[in-house]
């Protein structure tokens, strides 16, 4: 296949560290439009994504964290696995395996509790959900995760080190996710 795009994206950020910011706000917005040929079949392909993350502090050592993010993937009647949007672990819902969830249309949000251990350290509890769509044989199918856990970002000489525990709805103790992120 031949895929023709054009990116563009907006940024807005007031948080007052990038590394462990303990106020502000970070936004971004993208969009993407093209064409696709697979093979004498063209298609428009449209995405969008929108991410907004709050910073508030509740204490002088501690903070809430709140992430809502959004997207929309469309390519005609089809949309190919590699394209739509990979979601679970680490980076979106944690509490489920990396890239548990394909969609073509997410809404998600993470809610975190923060204690600020030092200048790039925290550990946190962390609440995350969402809406997930997605077409699976011209059918629409719903999903709604929801995950809960803890974590830990720790500064060393090898970078950031992450580590974060989760459970998905339904999970024994025994049943979490470890994920690991340097």
């Amino acid at each position: 296949s031949e895929t023709w795009m054009v990116d563009g994206s907006i940024r807005y950020d007031s948080r007052d560290d990038s590394w462990n910011p303990r106020k502000g706000t970070n936004f971004k917005g993208h969009l993407s439009l093209g064409r696709v040929d697979r093979g004498g079949e063209f298609a428009v392909r449209r995405s969008y994504r929108l991410d907004v993350d709050r910073y508030q502090p509740t204490g002088s050592r501690s903070l809430v964290a709140v992430g809502l993010h959004g997207g929309q993937v469309r390519q005609g009647k089809h949309v190919p696995a590699e394209v739509r949007m990979h979601l679970g672990g680490i980076e979106t819902i944690r509490g489920y395996r990396e890239e548990t969830f394909l969609a073509t249309l997410a809404v998600w949000s993470n809610l975190e509790w923060r204690w600020l251990l030092g200048l790039r350290s925290r550990g946190f509890f962390f609440l995350d959900f969402g809406y997930l769509q997605d077409l699976a044989g011209g059918k629409k199918i719903h999903a709604y995760p929801i995950a809960y856990g803890a974590g830990l970002r720790m500064d060393s000489q090898l970078g950031i080190i992450g580590f974060d525990y989760g459970l998905a709805k339904g999970d024994s103790p025994g049943q979490g996710k470890v994920h690991l992120q340097m």
